[in-house]
């Protein structure tokens, strides 16, 4: 199958989970990213409001925002280009829809460079055993992610369901370090 097939089929299966056991495994998701080593303050982290039954990281954020790390979301900027903003606490305070139904940093909060970024979580459609990742078919987050510190970890977030053994590859594809879903992480071997 090419990326336009999987998307379509994995987008699906994504719309065919319950809310409840879509509930529930995002807790079980938020609980396996608390267990990691991956938050100590003053870490910044970059993460995602949900669209489209994705992964919701909202109890997560929180919790995280309560011991004292940075929450930062992404933002579109122009076609293709996201950038992160800082959301200070309480971080669903500076967010709201924008275009295509996304929620955003609202106007006034400060743009993060990159290279400050400690974690992304990122979320996707489908998830493969290489660590690659498809979206949605703009290269927003292959092209955010090139321009990270090579220290700074990405972490792919998905529902057990979004993950298969491979998806078709470009040489533009960013690998993630890491995958998390309701069963567990997974660490991209070295």
């Amino acid at each position: 199958m090419d990326k336009k097939e999987w998307r379509k089929l994995l987008l699906e299966q994504r719309q065919q989970q319950s809310p409840e056991e879509a509930a529930l495994n995002s807790v079980l998701i938020g609980q396996s990213l608390l267990l990691t080593s991956l938050f100590r303050p003053p870490c910044r982290v970059m993460a995602y409001v949900p669209v489209r039954g994705e992964v919701d990281l909202g109890p997560l954020l929180t919790s995280l925002e309560e011991s004292g790390l940075h929450i930062l979301l992404p933002k579109v900027m122009e076609r293709g280009v996201i950038e992160a903003f800082h959301c200070p606490p309480p971080w669903q305070r500076h967010v709201a829809v924008a275009n295509f139904g996304i929620s955003e940093p609202v106007l006034g909060t400060k743009q993060a460079d990159p290279l400050d970024i400690d974690v992304v979580l990122v979320p996707g459609v489908a998830f493969d055993a290489g660590f690659y990742r498809l979206g949605y078919g703009g290269g927003y987050y292959d092209r955010f992610l090139s321009r990270l510190r090579q220290e700074a970890l990405a972490v792919g977030v998905a529902f057990s369901l979004q993950v298969v053994d491979k998806l078709p590859r470009h040489a533009h594809d960013f690998r993630l370090d890491a995958l998390v879903t309701e069963r567990g992480m997974l660490w991209r071997p070295q």
